[in-house]
């Protein structure tokens, strides 16, 4: 007991407690992937901390895409620097980087560190050409865990989860799914 709170309370509490959509929720993904969900928004402390867990559950198996970090002013190089390492010192076996700053301050050091350009790292600035990439011949295995993470500021990487559910249903699930989100979301993926 705690706080005058029984265990088996909190034990049922936990069973049903979920964590807020875009925030490391997991879901069944194509070709028998787990897809960690964690597009809702993006900071260095966050993402690195995404990183760690997607190595700890993706058992070499390991794929990330990840998006800008936005709005860090003169601390966006060394903040997307710190990423960068977080990536290799996990191993991160695939890594897919959308956007500008990613492009600038991480996929330079990325290469310098043994990741092949469109083999083991792929960068695109458009969020729409993630799932072309991931879908493309030879890039799952099957049985990968892979992370999607970045900040929604023109992003919008749920779009990229709900192209890589298994069911439809889950699609519920995602942040931004209100109405005034539509719109912007379909700019960058019109067919969603």
């Amino acid at each position: 007991m705690l706080y005058g709170i029984s265990n088996q309370k909190m034990q049922d509490v936990y069973k049903r407690w979920k964590l807020p959509p875009g925030r490391m929720s997991l879901f069944s993904g194509i070709k028998a992937t787990t897809i960690i969900d964690s597009s809702y928004n993006a900071s260095r402390v966050a993402m690195i901390d995404a990183i760690e867990v997607l190595k700890e559950i993706g058992n070499q198996k390991t794929i990330a895409v990840i998006g800008d970090m936005r709005e860090l002013g003169t601390l966006s190089q060394t903040e997307h620097e710190l990423v960068a390492k977080a990536l290799v010192d996990n191993s991160i076996r695939k890594i897919v980087l959308v956007g500008p700053h990613m492009q600038t301050y991480v996929l330079p050091f990325i290469l310098q560190h043994g990741y092949e350009l469109n083999k083991t790292v792929f960068h695109t600035n458009s969020p729409q050409d993630v799932v072309s990439i991931i879908k493309s011949q030879g890039f799952l295995n099957g049985g990968e865990t892979i992370l999607v993470k970045g900040s929604q500021n023109t992003l919008f990487l749920e779009g990229v989860v709900q192209q890589l559910l298994v069911s439809k249903k889950d699609v519920e699930a995602l942040c931004r799914r209100e109405t005034r989100w539509n719109s912007k979301r379909q700019a960058i993926y019109p067919n969603l």
